[in-house]
């Protein structure tokens, strides 16, 4: 029986891992989340400038980090 879903992804492990989950009920393996362990979280990506500032970037990877964190919860709970 064919899914009602198609997956379509440049991350071939994890599109076959959800294949596999999906159609087989095979093991689903969380993601890791990223540590971002200096800055601070905003829902901004602020100018490093020219006169480079560490603060800045600090703040920024620390931001990316975070959201990139809530898109592994949700990926992990496929398999909730």
């Amino acid at each position: 029986m064919a899914l009602p879903l198609e997956i379509k992804t440049q991350d071939n492990v994890l599109a076959a891992q959800v294949r596999n989950v999906l159609a087989n009920g095979g093991t689903w393996t969380d993601v890791a989340p990223i540590d971002a362990a200096t800055g601070s979280i905003s829902n901004t990506v602020s100018d490093v400038g020219a006169a480079f500032n560490q603060t800045t970037l600090n703040d920024n990877f620390k931001s990316l980090s975070a959201k990139v964190n809530e898109l592994i919860v949700l990926v992990n709970n496929v398999n909730a």
